[in-house]
């Protein structure tokens, strides 16, 4: 039976990710060419959204459209005063790193399968018939990784790091973490001494988090790295990890059994500050714990006659001092087996206790007997949570939910909602070209 949960398990995280990825990492439902429609219908966007990240600088966002093969490699450059987009065409292009005012920075790859063929580029941002636009004839290389770049094959690959100053990458041979100053145009000592191969599996402007026997924290002012948690010598892999609103969250640990099947060890949710003037060792707390997921989840009758059942998180977001997640659960009742998708929350005020957001919750499919996936929350910022749904014919649609006035509203990409999922630090990239080879 518990063979049977994981394959169920993987399935489903594998089924979510993509979801994301479609969206996140320039779905094929986007759309080139001017946007005439708006933040609201008829108007132009004619302004950078309030919250941006790696993929934005004062005059742009920058995406991969991923439309059809001929868009592979293509990046889009969309100028947020008139919604205008044009197209970078980049040979050998693998996955777009990150953007600032004077750069965008890109990994390229002649052998997508070959992980020594791969490189990192940038190409500069200039005025052009008086516009700041990239000018990708002038592009350079940054740097060539050591040992080309870990974890290309698997379905749940490592992550890159970029955020201008420092480029860190798995090597592909050692598995260990390669961190290069951009500045000084060389690799540098990470002290990194763990045995176990390393895992890159969430990225940011202002660092990274890295899994191996422990859990890492990478600074990515400094380049340093500092321990979140050390696992017992018993334990193998690592804890899902999220970077949101300036903060780390992480879930429970995912532990691999002798027969190779995946296990979550537990589903509580801890929150990490990293090295800082108040906490310079960093400081860890909990912000959930696994029994008060359980009490909430019965409670509001969740767990009601399934015999047996498996809890994942799924994605922790941050919004107005208090934690969101998603919860996946699924298991057998009556011989068939259901699937619920719960958001939950939990202030980080002293005292507060966690919570199902029911408007939230409704918003995705549940409670059907042999449910399929259908449902992800994708973003979740100061006024919206932005959800993936499919509408009945196997087609995704993005929701936006309005946490002011608790309107659920259709989006298109001639909203300016559209596009928060690029212009957040939540996703890298990568996810929907390996988790589709």
């Amino acid at each position: 039976m518990k063979k049977k949960w994981n394959r169920v398990l993987t399935l489903m995280v594998m089924t979510a990710a993509t979801m994301l990825a479609l969206t996140a990492c320039g779905g094929y439902q986007i759309e080139t060419g001017s946007v005439s429609g708006g933040a609201v219908s008829g108007q132009a966007v004619s302004e950078k959204p309030e919250e941006t990240g790696r993929f934005c600088n004062d005059t742009h966002l920058y995406y991969r459209p991923w439309e059809s093969d001929d868009e592979m490699e293509t990046i889009v450059e969309r100028d947020f005063a008139d919604g205008s987009e044009r197209k970078i065409k980049i040979k050998d292009l693998y996955d777009l790193l990150y953007v600032d005012n004077d750069w965008i920075y890109y990994e390229k790859c002649e052998n997508p399968t070959d992980e020594k063929t791969a490189s990192f580029w940038r190409a500069p941002v200039e005025k052009i018939n008086g516009k700041d636009q990239v000018n990708e004839e002038k592009e350079e290389l940054v740097c060539k990784p050591k040992d080309g770049v870990g974890h290309r094959i698997s379905h749940f690959a490592c992550k890159v790091f970029c955020n201008g100053r420092f480029i860190a990458h798995a090597s592909a041979e050692k598995y260990k973490l390669c961190v290069f100053d951009i500045q000084k145009g060389e690799y540098v000592d990470t002290t990194q001494e763990d045995d176990i191969f390393c895992n890159i599996t969430s990225v940011s402007e202002a660092g990274a988090v890295i899994e191996d026997k422990n859990t890492w924290w990478l600074d990515g002012k400094t380049g340093k790295l500092s321990v979140i948690r050390s696992y017992p010598h018993n334990e193998y892999g690592g804890r899902a990890s999220y970077v949101n609103g300036g903060k780390v969250f992480l879930t429970g640990s995912l532990l691999y059994n002798e027969g190779g099947d995946a296990e979550v060890a537990n589903t509580e949710v801890e929150l990490y500050l990293p090295p800082c003037k108040e906490f310079p060792d960093g400081k860890l707390q909990k912000v959930s714990t696994q029994d008060e997921l359980k009490t909430v989840l019965e409670q509001e009758g969740y767990l009601d006659a399934l015999k047996e059942y498996d809890i994942y998180i799924f994605n922790v977001f941050f919004r107005k001092n208090t934690v969101y997640y998603q919860v996946f659960l699924f298991g057998e009742k009556n011989k068939d087996f259901y699937l619920y998708n719960v958001i939950l929350s939990k202030s980080l005020q002293p005292g507060s206790e966690l919570k199902v957001e029911k408007e939230l919750t409704k918003i995705l499919s549940n409670a059907k007997e042999n449910q399929q996936l259908s449902g992800v929350c994708v973003e979740i910022t100061d006024k919206y949570a932005i959800m993936l749904v499919e509408n009945g014919d196997d087609k995704e649609q993005l929701l936006y939910y309005d946490f002011d006035t608790g309107e659920v509203k259709k989006i298109t990409e001639k909203d300016q909602e559209w596009y928060l999922s690029y212009c957040n630090d939540l996703y890298h990239g990568e996810e929907l070209d390996n988790l589709l080879k």
